[in-house]
């Protein structure tokens, strides 16, 4: 298990994940929006703060410190 959430972590952009912030999620918590925003739990999420999963789950980097979304991750994005 420890193998694997470091090679989860390994592509997590820092400014993004900082090494702790970042985990993947069931991608049915997300509402989308025409504009290309997502929700998440009451979090509006811009379009600047979603970026391509290198995997094929969707994830999510939540900052506990700032209580706010840095990034979310979706498949297939182009």
């Amino acid at each position: 298990m420890i193998v694997f959430l470091l090679l989860v972590h390994s592509w997590y952009p820092l400014d993004c994940c900082a090494d702790r912030d970042c985990h993947p999620i069931d991608c049915k918590q997300f509402v989308s929006f025409d504009d290309g925003t997502v929700a998440y739990h009451g979090w509006m999420i811009p379009k600047s703060r979603i970026r391509r999963s290198q995997d094929n789950d969707c994830h999510i980097c939540v900052s506990k410190s700032l209580g706010s979304v840095n990034c979310v991750f979706f498949p297939g994005l182009a």
